[in-house]
């Protein structure tokens, strides 16, 4: 093909053999020459959509992210429908911390095409960088109903539950990541605690063996068996190799992912420094729909062990905690927010002044004032390799 394109190209000179021949030189790897025909192409003919896209597709992946976005930018400006560009832009945002324009992007790629599933994937991760469970749930169970079972949106969809404290759906989540990958350390540690803290002592004596095949989790295996009182014998290693999506053995499993709230009475949020998002919304608000009512819930009620299950020995936090402790050890701790100790004490203290100032006009029979904005907390989960949306012809 490309020796076909470079005739064609010493025969009449045109931008849209340049763009296709430029194609031809990015799939074999040489993306150096690959950008200077699109450069060419986009030069020749300043309308043409798709070179201005592979510009900004090689641009990013040299690691020049601005110029990239200026080359996506130029295509939206040549075609305000090209969704690979938005979706592309919303990429590279997303990696640039500008939470707002990106969630922007992926909400107008989802208007689009409703059934691109690395569009909801990547609006998934975006709120739950934004600490934004309820969404995040939400959308990875739509790209779940897409795409259909994953070893690692099941680990997403298993930490996003256990924000929201519901503990059956987590633990359902990360059983289903196990039985794909019974080489997971991550999800068979986050069973196992998720099911002693749930009262499930058989289900957790089941994963807390397996965690003895694991050399990293030994020593906190053998700790839990024996305050459990439970045989610490190791048992033979779990049968089945890794699944791969669209494996007919992956297991079947359904969730129930929290209702979208209903925020259409109070104002929008109020954009602020790039990145962050302030507002009267609660954190768990939808980017992409309207505002909610704040006394509506911003929580599930938390699993309570039922009659005469023992007290549980680990403590939700301790669970959670020993959770991200686990995730931050696979590549998902790239994405790990240094902010968000400081942006949790910040939401603290505001809540409080606000408290205070309330009673003190109370005390003082003043009505008192609106309540204080706050910023949402932070929970990264890193988005998929590079994908696109399937794009129109001539875009």
């Amino acid at each position: 093909a490309r020796s076909h394109f470079e005739a064609s190209y010493d025969v009449k000179k045109n931008a849209r053999t340049l763009f296709h021949l430029g194609e031809c030189l990015y799939q074999q790897g040489d993306r150096e020459a690959a950008e200077e025909c699109f450069e060419r192409a986009t030069q020749v003919d300043a309308t043409l959509t798709d070179a201005f896209i592979m510009l900004g597709v090689v641009r990013k992946e040299s690691g020049r992210p601005k110029e990239a976005i200026a080359s996506f930018d130029r295509a939206l400006k040549n075609d305000p429908k090209a969704m690979v560009a938005r979706y592309q832009i919303a990429q590279v945002t997303f990696e640039l911390g500008d939470m707002q324009r990106a969630a922007a992007q992926a909400h107008h790629v989802i208007a689009q095409a409703p059934q691109f599933a690395p569009a909801h994937l990547l609006m998934a991760n975006i709120t739950m960088k934004l600490g934004d469970y309820r969404q995040a749930a939400v959308a990875f169970c739509k790209v779940l109903d897409i795409s259909g079972p994953d070893h690692a949106l099941f680990l997403s969809l298993g930490r996003a539950f256990a924000h929201l404290q519901d503990l059956p759906q987590s633990l359902q989540a990360f059983e289903a990541a196990f039985q794909m990958d019974p080489t997971s350390e991550l999800a068979c540690s986050a069973v196992a605690r998720l099911a002693e803290r749930m009262g499930n002592l058989e289900k957790a004596g089941e994963y807390y063996r397996q965690l003895l095949s694991f050399e990293g989790s030994v020593g906190m295996a053998t700790e839990a068996l024996e305050r459990l009182g439970l045989p610490t014998d190791v048992p033979p290693p779990p049968k089945g190799k890794k699944k791969a999506k669209g494996d007919p053995t992956a297991p079947k499993v359904t969730f129930n992912p929290p209702k979208m709230l209903d925020l259409a009475g109070l104002p929008n949020t109020t954009p602020s420094r790039t990145g962050r998002i302030i507002g009267v919304a609660t954190p768990t608000a939808p980017l992409n729909s309207a505002r909610a009512n704040p006394g509506q819930a911003n929580s599930a009620a938390p699993f309570v062990p039922g009659g005469g299950r023992s007290k549980p020995t680990t403590p939700l936090d301790q669970v959670l905690d020993q959770i991200n402790k686990f995730i931050d050890k696979t590549p998902l701790k790239g994405t790990v927010d240094a902010h968000v100790v400081g942006d949790q004490a910040t939401t603290i203290v505001k809540r409080l002044g606000g408290l205070i100032d309330k009673v003190r006009k109370e005390r003082g029979g003043e009505p008192p004032g609106p309540a204080p904005s706050r910023p949402p907390r932070t929970a990264p989960v890193s988005p998929k390799g590079p994908s696109s949306p399937p794009r129109k012809e001539g875009r």
